[in-house]
């Protein structure tokens, strides 16, 4: 097996970072910075009980800033602290520009 796999062009359709008051390595912009540092193309950002889509603009800025291209994508889990199965929260987080809708995770019970 290689020591190194080459992930150019990859999309990592699920990340947990941070915040979260889970222990994540790293937070949204680290995670993104590494990604296209690697080549990758694309990352969606997942967190259990906040919308990471309200983080991407800030994080889009400051790949921007240090000139790193890859597109970080936002989301929404429906756990009960975002209403659970709340058709109001999952239009809120589309109109901020989410691209994945998770079900409940957690509250999944």
């Amino acid at each position: 097996m290689p020591g190194n796999i080459d992930i150019a062009g990859g999309v990592d359709l699920h990340s947990h970072v941070g915040p979260s008051p889970f222990d994540r390595r790293v937070d949204g912009y680290d995670y993104a910075s590494e990604a296209a540092a690697a080549g990758m193309d694309a990352v969606v950002m997942k967190e259990h009980y906040l919308p990471t889509v309200y983080g991407v603009e800030y994080i889009d800025r400051l790949l921007d800033a240090h000139d790193e291209a890859i597109e970080v994508v936002g989301s929404v889990a429906l756990n009960y602290c975002n209403g659970g199965f709340n058709p109001f929260a999952v239009q809120t987080a589309i109109d901020y520009g989410a691209g994945v809708v998770w079900a409940p995770t957690i509250d999944a019970q």
